[in-house]
């Protein structure tokens, strides 16, 4: 029941409210949520299939191509 949101950056004066909204809807669905600050896409790779998060949530562009999403669906079922 945790959903990871990962971010190559927080900067901006928009970020923390965005976090707050989600943080608050996902915790009114039973949900927590890690977010993760990383350019790292083995970071978001390696939070997955030792099923540390059950979902993600990716905010920018970390690289990611079709066999790390198929990966991530396989992990998060």
């Amino acid at each position: 029941m945790m959903l990871g949101f990962f971010t190559t950056s927080v900067a901006g004066p928009y970020f923390y409210k965005l976090v707050e909204a989600m943080s608050r809807q996902w915790d009114r669905l039973g949900y927590g949520l890690n977010v993760f600050v990383t350019k790292d896409k083995q970071v978001v790779m390696g939070n997955i299939p030792g099923r540390r998060v059950d979902g993600v949530i990716i905010y920018e562009e970390l690289g990611t191509g079709d066999k790390d999403i198929q990966v991530m669906i396989c992990h998060c079922r």
